[in-house]
This record gives C-alpha cells, sequence and structure tokens, in this order.
C-alpha cells in the first residue's frame, strides 16, 4: 500500500540520505511513525516504516542485489518469499534482516 507522506516529510529525510546510515535511517523513520504518525484500521507501524522508507529512497531500496540468511533460508531474490513462490514486500516481508543485508 502506498501512503501519502507531506514534502517536507519526504524532504527531510532525503536530505538524510547523504548523511546517515540504513540502520540509523530505520530508527529515525520508526521513531517518526510511532510518535507522528496515527494509524487507520488494519495498517500497521510496520507498514507507515515500509512505504516511508521505499518512498524516501524513491523505490531504489528494493533494487538492489542481496543475499541474506532468513528463517534459515539463504535469500537471493528479496522480492519472493523463502518458497519463491510469492511476490513480497523486502522491507515489510524481512524487516531487519534485509535491512541489514543492505549495508
Amino acid at each position: 500500500m502506498k501512503y501519502t507522506w507531506s514534502e517536507e516529510t519526504l524532504n527531510s529525510y532525503k536530505e538524510l540520505i547523504v548523511k546517515i546510515n540504513i540502520e540509523e535511517m530505520l530508527k529515525e523513520v520508526n521513531f517518526f511513525v510511532t510518535n507522528h504518525c496515527n494509524l487507520e484500521d488494519g495498517d500497521t507501524s510496520e507498514m507507515l516504516v515500509a512505504d516511508l522508507l521505499n518512498q524516501i529512497y524513491n523505490g531504489k531500496i528494493d533494487e538492489d542485489y542481496v543475499e541474506f540468511t532468513f528463517n534459515d533460508s539463504v535469500i537471493t531474490n528479496p522480492h519472493y518469499d523463502e518458497s519463491g513462490r510469492f511476490d513480497v514486500n523486502p522491507i515489510e516481508y524481512y524487516g531487519e534482516a534485509y535491512l541489514n543485508a543492505l549495508k
């Protein structure tokens, strides 16, 4: 799901891209979502964090090739689940395992 973020919010985080690493960005975005966003029915904080990160990085965060282990499976294409059968959003599905692999 794609959420609408203010240009001010997106631009302030985009300016941080060159100043902080992905782990620090994740912490900043988590803090923002937890303290400044109101969840609506069916939404989770993780969904908002994943969407905001994707918009901050203009979707490029999903285009990187990475290899990492998740639930005892080696993931080589983060756009699919461990079975390789189902499309997933890497940030939402794999979470920190995926983000850590991007470092």
